[in-house]
């Protein structure tokens, strides 16, 4: 405000005729004036600028809330819940996402009936080999000695033989085949299924 009062005076006294520049009253007065009108100026712009931020917010709003609904509706198509009905009131309480436990990964794998949920979906988006080669992999880290060998085998025949839906390096699947005539350890499954994990 200082600063457009000095851009005032010096205006002022450039501008008016030499008469009405030695006047100090009239200088101090039509100083107000401008520096007053630059004020409002600037307080009328911040205005209308917070004008279109809150329309620019409404339209960003709208524009989550059609992609919700999207969301929404694509999530139902593949078999999700109808989140719509939640927010109505007419889904039970237990259906409510808000209500759900969110569970982490390991507790899914490890629950058989939470896994058998994964399983369905998996098969949905057929990526069951995953899930059936992780529990494979499962029931060898449990078995015993005399069905290791057989098990080594379902497993390379199912996975690396037959379908090859499991992707490894040449690496790994020397690995595999040293494991599968007894030269080494499962312990190149265990590995594999924390990949399969991440995929």
């Amino acid at each position: 405000m200082a600063f457009l009062r000095c851009v005032a005076r010096i205006l002022l006294l450039c501008l008016l005729p030499q008469k009405d520049a030695k006047s100090h009253t009239l200088r101090c007065c039509l100083t107000e004036v401008i520096t007053t009108k630059e004020r409002k100026g600037r307080e009328s712009a911040a205005m209308k600028a917070d004008l279109l931020r809150a329309r620019d917010m409404k339209r960003y709003i709208n524009q989550l809330t059609v992609a919700k609904k999207q969301c929404e509706k694509r999530i139902r198509l593949l078999g999700g819940p109808n989140y719509e009905n939640s927010e109505e009131g007419g889904a039970d309480e237990g259906d409510d996402p808000q209500s759900q436990k969110i569970l982490q990964f390991d507790d899914i794998l490890c629950n058989p009936g939470y896994r058998e949920h994964f399983r369905v979906y998996m098969e949905r988006v057929d990526k069951r080999a995953l899930i059936s080669f992780w529990e494979l992999v499962e029931m060898l880290k449990t078995a015993n000695k005399n069905e290791v060998p057989q098990i080594v085998g379902e497993i390379y025949q199912k996975f690396f033989v037959e379908s090859k839906e499991i992707q490894v390096e040449k690496f790994l699947l020397k690995e595999i085949q040293q494991s599968l005539v007894g030269n080494r350890g499962t312990e190149v499954f265990v590995r594999l299924q924390e990949q399969v994990k991440c995929f």
